[in-house]
C-alpha cells in the first residue's frame, strides 16, 4: 500500500505541473503575440487540474507512513532533511494552486495573474526535484543517478503536453496540427529513448551489485503504451486531419498508464536491493 500511493503521489503531482506548465507557456505565447489576456479560465481546466493535484496529494499523505511523522517533518526542515522538503514543497505547490485558481476566477489584473502563475509552476517543478532528491541514494545504485531526475522532468513534459491536448480536446478545439502536437510528439520519443536507455543502463547497474534482474517488468508493455500513443499523435498531426477527442483522452491514458506503470518498476529497484521502505526524517 506504501509502494502503491508513492507511485500515485509523484506521478499525479507531476500529471498536474506538467498540465500548469503547458498552459502557462500557452499563456506567456498570447503575451507574446499582443494579446495580454487569460486564455484559460473554465471550470474544466480548474476541475482537471484539482482533480491531479488533490488525488497526489492525498497519495502523499501516507508517504508520511502514519500521522505522528507529520512532527518529523517540521525537525527535518531545520537539518535539511530532502524527505521534509519534499513535503514542505508539496505544500507550498498546493498554497500557490490555490492562490493561483483564486485569480484566476477573479480575473485578476494580467500582471498579477501571470506572476503567480509563473511562481506556481517554479513551486512545482520544484516538488519534482526535491522528490528526485529523496530517491538519489547511494544504497540503491540504480535510483543513484541523474537519471532518476531525468525520469521525474520527463514525467512532467509529458504528461503535460498530452494532457494539455486532452483539455484542448475536450474544449473542441481543432488542434491536430498545432505546434503542441508536434511538441508531444517530440516529447513522447525522447521519452521512449529515455525508457530503453535507463532500462539498459539500470539493468547492468543491477548486475554489477552482484543482484537478480526482476524476473518481470513493465518494459515491454510501457513501450506499446507509448508507441500507441506517438502513433495516434502522428495521425492527429497530419495536415487537414482532425482527431475526435476520445483520440485525445486515450493518448492521454496511455502516457499515464505508462507512467503509471514504469514508477512501480522504479520502486521495485528499492526491492532488488534489499532495502526496507524509508520513513526516516
Amino acid at each position: 500500500m506504501h509502494q502503491l500511493s508513492l507511485v500515485f503521489f509523484t506521478v499525479l503531482i507531476q500529471a498536474s505541473t506538467g498540465l500548469l506548465l503547458f498552459s502557462g507557456i500557452q499563456q506567456f505565447k498570447t503575451i507574446a503575440n499582443g494579446q495580454p489576456r487569460i486564455p484559460i479560465n473554465n471550470l474544466g481546466f480548474q476541475i482537471i487540474l484539482w482533480t491531479l493535484f488533490t488525488m497526489g496529494a492525498l497519495a502523499s499523505l501516507l508517504h508520511l507512513g502514519k500521522p505522528s511523522n507529520a512532527l518529523n517533518v517540521l525537525y527535518g526542515i531545520q537539518t535539511g532533511s530532502p524527505l521534509s522538503l519534499e513535503v514542505l514543497s508539496v505544500g507550498v505547490f498546493g498554497t500557490l494552486l490555490l492562490i493561483y485558481s483564486l485569480l484566476t476566477w477573479k480575473k485578476a489584473q494580467i500582471q498579477k495573474y501571470n506572476f503567480f502563475l509563473g511562481l506556481t509552476i517554479l513551486a512545482g517543478l520544484m516538488v519534482s526535484y526535491a522528490t528526485a532528491r529523496v530517491y538519489t541514494l547511494p544504497t540503491i545504485p540504480a535510483w543513484n543517478s541523474t537519471w532518476t531526475l531525468v525520469q521525474f522532468f520527463m514525467s512532467v513534459l509529458a504528461l503535460g503536453s498530452v494532457g494539455f491536448l486532452f483539455f484542448q480536446s475536450q474544449q473542441q478545439e481543432k488542434n491536430s496540427s498545432t505546434p503542441q502536437t508536434r511538441t508531444a510528439i517530440i516529447i513522447l520519443f525522447l521519452l521512449m529513448a529515455n525508457i530503453v536507455f535507463y532500462n539498459k543502463w539500470s539493468n547492468n547497474i543491477i548486475l554489477e551489485s552482484g543482484l537478480a534482474l526482476p524476473s518481470w517488468n513493465f518494459f515491454i508493455p510501457r513501450i506499446i503504451l507509448l508507441v500507441t500513443s506517438f502513433v495516434l499523435l502522428l495521425f492527429s498531426g497530419k495536415k487537414n486531419n482532425y482527431a475526435s477527442q476520445w483520440t485525445y483522452t486515450l493518448i492521454f491514458v496511455c502516457v499515464l498508464a505508462s507512467e503509471l506503470a514504469g514508477r512501480i518498476d522504479f520502486y521495485n529497484l528499492q526491492k532488488i536491493s534489499g532495502m526496507l521502505q524509508i520513513f526516516a526524517y
